[in-house]
């Protein structure tokens, strides 16, 4: 069953500055970040040099054939490679393994020097990312992985199958198959280099094949004065779509950046663990639903006071899971006192010994635990705990709602919560 909650906003909002840059401005002033091109146009792009290329897949099991394929702003050449899919198998030693992927049964080696993550972030030893991987796929679930690399000083050969990985993260956004990497004119199937039988045109990638398919292909070429990019990902605070229209309007993040989703904005709204939202209108009937909307992109920052970002792209999603929200925080201390709202054991909220309010709300899981203290299942038998002159345990995750700029205390809407007597 899904899980609401209130309309509230992180503040672990990734920002990776590639430069200064302002947004490009096309025919009436129109932000603009990318441009159609055809085949001709790519492989012009691909013979000046090595070229970043990003790319999407229709499916994930061969034949392969892009749904869009982005040849990306020069600068990206020198940014990480990375592969997104879902893990099918793993093989491991002591020191070093091979996960194989869904995505064309592609292989991605790993050592003891490669960084290990969770979806929050949480650094992992090899042994615990294995274990995890293994865990998931002995219960019959693939888990979803983003792999990235130090791109090589050129572009790795074409029929070249491995991708071996510097860091590893268990990421729910990865189950669509994507790969970023630098490709050169070898990687292209054109008149005069097959390289692909049974295609007219296409482009090998790590031993891969994959057809760009007129009229289902979509291929794009970044514009060059789109430098300066940011990446952002955080909880949305609020929406406002431009009057008559889904497409076009701001979403605001929990620090006060607002990003500006325009008109030559990608929404991407492809197939993950998380809803996806294709517009801004669904993000603001699934805040007014009291859910919980992640936004991740990249953009140009157009001001700083407030800070301003146009999105080149972006994508949101109903967040389920307190594991897989940016920023969620955890607590555990002693209940100094509750306040259930009227007429209600299940809403209302707790303040802890250090000061912190936690919010319990209409999404808030009450998780009823296991261990041998007392569990108390709701508000009110927090309430009669206490006035029995009980101590009352309080931990669970949650998300930062606001901080006391006098005394740093902090208040937490929890998106799981447990109540215990101690002992």
């Amino acid at each position: 069953m899904r899980k609401l909650l209130p309309l509230l906003a992180l503040g672990g909002m990734t920002l990776a500055a590639c430069g200064d840059g302002t947004a490009p401005r096309g025919a009436g002033n129109q932000v603009q970040f990318s441009r159609q091109i055809g085949f001709q146009d790519l492989q012009r792009t691909v013979v000046q040099g090595a070229t970043r290329v990003e790319i999407e897949f229709v499916s994930a099991t061969p034949p392969l054939v892009a749904r869009e394929l982005k040849a990306k702003d020069p600068q990206e050449v020198g940014k990480d490679e990375e592969i997104r899919s879902r893990i099918t198998a793993i093989m491991a030693a002591a020191d070093q393994g091979t996960l194989t992927l869904a995505l064309a049964d592609l292989e991605v080696g790993f050592t003891a020097a490669t960084e290990f993550r969770t979806e929050s972030g949480t650094q992992l030893t090899l042994v615990q990312f294995v274990d995890r991987v293994r865990a998931a796929l002995a219960a019959n679930q693939q888990p979803a992985v983003k792999a990235e690399r130090t791109p090589a000083a050129t572009p790795q050969a074409p029929d070249d199958a491995i991708f071996n990985a510097d860091e590893l993260k268990l990421d729910d956004e990865a189950a669509d198959p994507t790969i970023e990497i630098n490709v050169s004119a070898d990687n292209l199937d054109a008149p005069g280099h097959d390289i692909c039988p049974g295609i007219d045109e296409g482009i090998e990638v790590l031993a891969r094949c994959v057809e760009i398919r007129p009229g289902v292909t979509k291929l794009e070429a970044e514009l060059p004065n789109a430098a300066g990019e940011v990446e952002f990902e955080a909880v949305v605070k609020e929406v406002a779509p431009a009057p008559g229209s889904c497409t076009i309007g701001t979403v605001t993040l929990m620090d006060g950046t607002v990003v500006r989703i325009v008109a030559g904005t990608e929404i991407k709204a492809e197939s993950g663990d998380d809803e996806q939202l294709k517009d801004l209108c669904q993000v603001q009937a699934a805040l007014a639903a009291q859910q919980i909307v992640e936004a991740e992109g990249e953009g140009v920052v157009e001001s700083t006071a407030p800070r301003t970002i146009a999105a080149i792209e972006v994508e949101f999603k109903v967040q389920e899971q307190a594991e897989d929200i940016v920023g969620a925080v955890e607590f555990e201390a002693t209940v100094r006192s509750v306040a259930p709202d009227a007429n209600s054991c299940t809403l209302g909220s707790v303040r802890l010994v250090d000061g912190t309010v936690v919010r319990i709300v209409a999404g808030t899981e009450l998780k009823s635990g296991s261990g041998d203290e007392q569990q108390l299942k709701d508000l009110c038998a927090v309430g009669d705990a206490l006035a029995a002159g009980a101590t009352v345990e309080a931990k669970g995750k949650g998300v930062v709602e606001s901080t006391d700029p006098a005394t740093g205390a902090r208040t937490i809407i929890a998106v799981e919560a447990e109540f215990a007597v101690k002992s």
